[in-house]
């Protein structure tokens, strides 16, 4: 697989001069929280681009993604429960571990696990979104959605 630039606000093969010809933004635009996974980054294995962060709030983060092997826009949202959990990057190690911040936190943070995968099978039967895989990693859950319309996944989200 060759190793193209994409665009971390969209997705879309970036142009020679670093900019996107879809969405016009320049990758130096796009700066990442403390507790963000950071754009650019890989997750399993590879498998998976993050971008920029799509929504968050008390249950998690969603980042727009691409799946590296079908080349298709995935909206990815991180089981992240805003004030239980700090982020510990180890970017030379790709690893954004997620660490509750006290024994009463953990949980906490484990009895939501529940109520994020139901959500996984809520957003299942949404018409603009359609669940591509769930994965539980390095203390967190990640659900992977295809974006069929990234605008009206947008709206949903």
């Amino acid at each position: 697989m060759e190793d193209k630039k994409y665009c971390m606000n969209c997705m879309q093969p970036l142009s020679w001069d670093g900019t996107c010809p879809h969405c016009g933004l320049a990758a130096e635009k796009i700066s990442d929280a403390p507790h963000h996974i950071p754009h650019g980054s890989k997750l399993f294995h590879g498998k998976y681009l993050v971008g920029r962060v799509l929504g968050e709030g008390g249950f998690g983060i969603t980042y727009i993604g691409l799946d590296l092997t079908l080349l298709i826009a995935v909206a990815i949202k991180e089981y992240f429960p805003n004030g239980l959990v700090w982020r510990k990057c180890d970017k030379t190690r790709s690893s954004y571990q997620v660490t509750p911040y006290t024994p009463e936190s953990k949980v906490l943070f484990e009895r939501g696990k529940d109520d994020f995968l139901k959500e996984a099978r809520v957003l299942s039967h949404r018409k603009a979104l359609s669940v591509h895989a769930v994965f539980l990693k390095k203390m967190t859950v990640y659900i992977w959605l295809w974006i069929m319309c990234v605008e009206a996944a947008l709206r949903i989200m």
